[in-house]
Formats: structure tokens, C-alpha cells, sequence
């Protein structure tokens, strides 16, 4: 079993939520690395899986960015990109103007399709390194961390330093 990793100045083990930020930068790396021989990103990818499952008229870019946990002008460079290469479409939306809706081309379905299957076999192959019987925790972990994170407000005494 490798060592735990620890703050490089003392031998404490890490807090949970660094450990978490260090895997989440580690596994997004890594998804890069596999996506790119596929001119994608991990980001191309969450663009194009919530574009194939957005309701008929797309999603609004509001939506799009909260749900991928980013600000809307970073959500505009990746939206321009992938644009651009005929993977997604923008259209303003029929009944209000002021949102810009984004679907998912033919051209995306179809990259969509492929990078669904190398992002399967990525998932198993992280799958492997858990045992499957806490996998199923593991998960239902993350997902209780996520929403604490998402939902909880930050508690008063933690907003400032005393």
C-alpha cells in the first residue's frame, strides 16, 4: 500500500478536503490525458453528455455552467470551441431573447458516442483500484460531500478567524 500523502512541512495526514481537491486535479489530469488523442477534454465531455441528455430545446448556458460548476465566461470559451467545430449549436431561446440555448449537432452525437465509450472504460479502470465492496459507499460518500458542499451554508464561527 503506497504511503498516505501528508503536508509536505509536517508528517499529519492531509485533510479530507485537501485529499479530495488533490484527486479531484489528479483524475481530471488523467481524464485529459486519455481524452486527448481524441481532440477532447473531460470538459468537451461534460459539454457533450449534458447536451445529449438536455430536454429537446437544449439547456441555457446558465444551466450549463451550474451544472458543470463553472462561471459563465468559462463556459463561453469552451462553448466557442466547441462551436466552432460543429459540435454544439447556440440558438436564442423562442420565448425569451436574453437566453441562449445550447444542443448537441449530429457531428457531437456522433463524437459523443466515442468518447462514451473511452469515458466507460476509464470509470472501470478507476472502478479496479476500489474494492467492490466499497464502492457503493464510496460513492454515496461523495455524493453526501458534494451536497454538503453544494447546499450547507459555510457555519458562522468557520467565516472567520479568531
Amino acid at each position: 500500500m503506497p504511503p498516505r500523502p501528508t503536508h509536505h512541512d509536517t508528517d499529519a495526514p492531509m485533510t479530507i478536503g485537501r485529499l479530495l481537491a488533490l484527486t479531484s486535479k489528479a483524475m481530471r489530469s488523467r481524464a485529459d490525458e486519455i481524452l486527448a488523442p481524441f481532440d477532447a477534454s473531460l470538459t468537451t465531455w461534460i459539454v457533450l453528455q449534458a447536451a445529449m441528455h438536455a430536454p429537446a430545446d437544449g439547456l441555457s448556458q446558465r444551466e450549463l455552467a451550474h451544472g458543470m460548476g463553472i462561471g459563465g465566461p468559462a463556459l463561453v470559451r469552451h462553448l466557442d470551441r466547441l462551436e466552432e467545430k460543429g459540435l454544439v449549436k447556440r440558438r436564442r431561446d423562442d420565448r425569451d431573447r436574453r437566453i441562449t440555448r445550447i444542443t448537441i449537432t449530429p457531428a457531437g452525437r456522433q463524437v459523443h458516442r466515442r468518447l462514451k465509450k473511452v469515458m466507460h472504460e476509464h470509470d472501470e479502470h478507476i472502478r479496479s483500484h476500489i474494492d467492490p465492496g466499497d464502492a457503493a459507499a464510496f460513492e454515496r460518500v461523495l455524493h453526501q460531500l458534494y451536497t454538503s458542499a453544494m447546499e450547507e451554508p459555510t457555519p458562522d464561527h468557520m467565516r472567520t478567524h479568531r
